[in-house]
């Protein structure tokens, strides 16, 4: 595995993560982490815990669940998106810019 893919982790979202979202509908783990990392990494333990807090069992689990079948998956309050779902327990550490283009929905 070359680890340098992931040195310019935009990139590695746009060129990797978008396309295989759109093909597959879901993300699982890494992926998901990968867009949590980039967004803000002081909260990916603080989200993984909220995630499995949810009742699932694995974080893959977790991450294909929130992110399956999403189309439109951000309301856009002002000039902030906050994940529309039920796992309220997320939204405070998602506020942030819309990543719809990173999913390209």
């Amino acid at each position: 595995m070359d680890f340098r893919q992931y040195y310019h982790l935009e990139s590695y979202l746009l060129d990797t993560v978008q396309p295989r979202f759109r093909n597959q509908g879901y993300l699982l783990a890494f992926d998901f982490f990968c867009i949590v990392i980039w967004k803000a990494n002081r909260a990916k333990s603080h989200v993984a815990r909220k995630l499995l807090n949810q009742g699932h069992r694995t974080l893959n689990g977790a991450a294909k669940a929130l992110t399956i079948g999403l189309i439109l998956p951000f309301a856009t309050v002002g000039q902030k998106a906050i994940m529309a779902d039920p796992h309220k327990g997320l939204r405070k550490h998602m506020e942030q810019e819309p990543t719809d283009e990173l999913l390209g929905t």
